[in-house]
């Protein structure tokens, strides 16, 4: 090979790798898929999978995770279930009398949100979130504040420990 093109394939395969390098570096956080979730795990320095399923029933709405305690530096990887027939929202937050403020104020207050466009009926959306030390022993919850949801029961507590 020519020392011309030598050079040529090398800034090639720099600027590739460069490339996959910041494409790497910026992921979403939230993705919205369809299809099931899996059980929690840990591997190496991966995230420990979070499932958590949101649903309404004639009975109420509802918010499950199975998992409620969770450890500050712990690179946690949420995978949230829409089952129910109607849009939802999930939010990790402090628990907030329900129309004491509107959606944008609760929205910055809370540590991560799942937009309800990102949680229709049947969708799976899936973020990362690790908790820090400020958040220890604070009232935390998963929660949907959509109207009416909050209180047809649609929170459950969560736990952070050092």
């Amino acid at each position: 090979m020519k020392p011309d093109m030598m050079h040529l394939s090398k800034s090639k395969i720099m600027v590739t790798a460069s490339l996959a390098i910041v494409l790497a570096g910026c992921g979403g956080s939230t993705t919205t898929t369809q299809g099931s979730a899996s059980a929690p795990t840990t591997e190496g320095d991966q995230a420990t999978v979070v499932n958590v399923v949101v649903t309404d029933t004639a009975s109420g709405q509802t918010v499950e995770s199975d998992l409620t305690t969770f450890k500050v530096g712990v690179p946690y990887h949420f995978i949230v279930e829409n089952t129910g027939d109607r849009t939802h929202e999930l939010m990790i937050i402090q628990p907030i009398e329900p129309g004491t403020m509107d959606m944008e104020e609760m929205d910055a207050m809370a540590l991560h949100v799942i937009e309800e466009d990102d949680l229709t009926p049947g969708s799976t959306a899936e973020f990362d979130y690790t908790f820090g030390a400020d958040e220890v022993g604070k009232p935390l919850e998963l929660a949907c504040y959509l109207e009416g949801h909050y209180e047809a029961g649609m929170h459950a507590g969560i736990t952070v420990e050092p």
